[in-house]
């Protein structure tokens, strides 16, 4: 779906029931086999449901608010923790907490979810203050594969180098957090 500021959005009419709740259930069953370990449950709204100016009027997209309510209220009831983003990706294009053509997040995006993870679960968050930031610009994602959009504005992929001591990734060390 064509939407304005040249964002891209998928388009929901409907969604698998039978898979929802098996879904569901799945996480219930977890909760069932390990009710020593604490559970915490983030649901990442898409951008449409985020970014609801820049979607077209009318269109008929699945209410994804009231469904990510009532997954933290059911799990609730299974010792999860809800780690809800509303307040962390409100305002999500400015800074750009979406990429307009692809239907993923931004770092920035998933930096905030860190932020609201981190604030949830009382632990400090790493800080970007003095991260390296780096860019590369003309990536056109998933949501422009599909619509070929010939106007969309190509996104900018960004990412900053975290100070870690040390990375290891299936028993190899590696140079930093993105390989």
């Amino acid at each position: 779906v064509y939407g304005k500021d040249h964002y891209l959005f998928e388009k929901y009419k409907t969604y698998d029931q039978e898979r929802f709740q098996a879904n569901l259930g799945y996480l219930e069953a977890f909760a069932e086999l390990y009710p020593e370990i604490p559970k915490s449950l983030m649901i990442v709204p898409s951008a449409y449901e985020m970014l609801s100016e820049l979607v077209p009027y009318g269109l008929e997209n699945v209410a994804q608010a009231p469904l990510i309510d009532s997954i933290y209220q059911r799990m609730a009831e299974h010792g999860f923790e809800s780690i809800p983003l509303d307040a962390a990706l409100s305002g999500a294009e400015e800074p750009q907490l979406y990429y307009r053509t692809d239907h993923h997040w931004t770092t920035l995006g998933a930096y905030r979810a860190y932020l609201a993870l981190c604030e949830r679960l009382g632990r400090p968050a790493v800080s970007l203050d003095g991260a390296a930031r780096h860019e590369q610009e003309g990536f056109y994602g998933t949501h422009f594969s599909k619509a070929k959009l010939c106007s969309a504005a190509p996104d900018t992929i960004g990412w900053y180098d975290l100070p870690v001591d040390s990375v290891v990734i299936d028993g190899e060390e590696k140079d930093g957090l993105y390989d």
